[in-house]
């Protein structure tokens, strides 16, 4: 795979990160709030939806403040072959496996978000927006299972075995 290609790859995983960051986020935290102050009396569902999506958004915006600082950079270094220390290869190759690990858990907890907002109960007038916050949160779950595909098979392959042969150079 050519390094324009990795770039493309790059560009599109930051495109991606500020998606869900600036866009789709936002807009779920705004439905929710709406919810929010308009249930009556408590409802602990909403509420517990609210938490977990908050908890996720928070997850997701640490790990994309991760990858965008040190990840996507080093990753970059890598492939234009700017570091050849070893133990910089390896913390890359650690790296690699840390994020990939936390791929999976936030496509769980997506899934989980849909199933609590299907089973919301919302008067009447609230059915649209709560239709509007399942299908948000399953735009989000297919664009993180995307993101996540471009990286487990796209970057994190060509990253690691550039590694491998970088480490294997004498």
């Amino acid at each position: 795979m050519n390094n324009k290609l990795l770039d493309t790859i790059l560009h599109l995983i930051e495109a991606e990160h500020e998606q869900l960051c600036k866009r789709d986020f936002p807009k779920i935290t705004s439905i929710l709030d709406e919810l929010i102050n308009k249930q009556e009396p408590y409802d602990e569902a909403l509420m517990e939806l609210s938490n977990e999506f908050d908890e996720l958004k928070t997850e997701v915006e640490i790990h994309v403040l991760e990858e965008n600082q040190f990840l996507l950079p080093l990753s970059r270094r890598v492939l234009t072959d700017a570091i050849e220390e070893h133990d910089e290869l390896e913390l890359v190759k650690h790296t690699v496996e840390a994020f990939a690990s936390q791929h999976e858990n936030f496509e769980n907890k997506c899934n989980k978000l849909i199933e609590t907002s299907e089973c919301l109960h919302v008067h009447q007038d609230d059915m649209l927006t709560k239709a509007e916050l399942t299908d948000l949160l399953c735009d989000i779950k297919l664009l993180l299972h995307r993101h996540n595909e471009k990286e487990h098979n796209l970057l994190f392959p060509v990253l690691l075995h550039h590694c491998d042969e970088l480490l294997a150079k004498p």
